[in-house]
């Protein structure tokens, strides 16, 4: 087990090395996921992760602030991801009573390339992160400005 703090909520959770049972409220962190290859991991989804196609092959446990509370314990999760902003008090909630890290909600590409590797730190997949970081990076050094 290690012990990992979550800024955005001011808490600290304790996580397995490898979490296995995972939950998503955010479509975003979910593709993330399948991304760092540990899809496979994930346990829940919400209603609106569609991407990539795996995740709609996953359990639906809730929306962004509504949770089927029955389904959640069944699952019981290593971990659970949300965002802030609109989901910051579900969050806060969920966190009194599951292992909850919510993710500060991205605002440019560079916060969109830095939620990856966190996501990829929160889940000790550092490597996959890293490749995928360097990936988004050398995507976006190609892209050509618009006149």
């Amino acid at each position: 087990m290690r012990k990992v703090f979550c800024e955005t909520l001011g808490t600290s959770i304790n996580l397995p090395d490898s979490p296995q049972r995972i939950i998503s409220f955010s479509p975003a962190v979910t593709e993330t996921l399948f991304l760092l290859k540990a899809g496979d991991s994930i346990a829940g989804v919400s209603a609106f992760c569609a991407r990539p196609e795996e995740a709609r092959k996953k359990r639906v446990v809730g929306s962004y602030n509504t949770v089927n509370p029955k389904l959640l314990q069944e699952l019981n999760p290593d971990l659970i991801f949300t965002v802030t902003g609109y989901q910051r008090e579900f969050a806060v909630k969920l966190s009194h009573q599951m292992p909850v890290y919510a993710i500060e909600l991205p605002v440019s590409v560079a916060g969109i390339i830095d939620m990856a590797v966190k996501v990829g730190l929160i889940v000790n997949k550092i490597a996959e992160a890293t490749a995928l970081s360097r990936q988004l990076h050398e995507t976006i050094s190609q892209l050509k400005p618009v006149d």
